[in-house]
């Protein structure tokens, strides 16, 4: 009896582990280390960026709540931009 399997490159060609080199290996380790650093960079910039931008919020809090008591077109422009950046603020740790 006789059983004919197709012939396929990907799988009978592949190189295993072991006869891999070397210097293959820890090129492609390097690699591999290098794109996880420039994104552990991207994410300290990224939350270096938030933080910068979560304490300007905070410090201007503190100027909505002393205009509080202010009365006119200022104190709901003042209340409007305060939603807004709370809006933001929520987009922004919930996407």
């Amino acid at each position: 009896m006789y059983y004919q399997k197709d012939f396929n490159e990907i799988n009978e060609c592949k190189i295993t582990f072991e006869q891999l080199s070397y210097n293959h290996i820890i090129n492609e380790v390097n690699k591999c280390i290098e794109i996880l650093k420039a994104l552990e960079h991207i994410i300290n910039a990224r939350m270096i960026g938030y933080d910068a931008y979560h304490t300007a919020l905070s410090k201007s809090h503190a100027s909505y709540e002393i205009l509080e008591n202010s009365s006119g077109t200022l104190k709901y422009a003042l209340d409007s931009f305060f939603v807004y950046t709370g809006q933001v603020s929520y987009d922004e740790w919930f996407r």
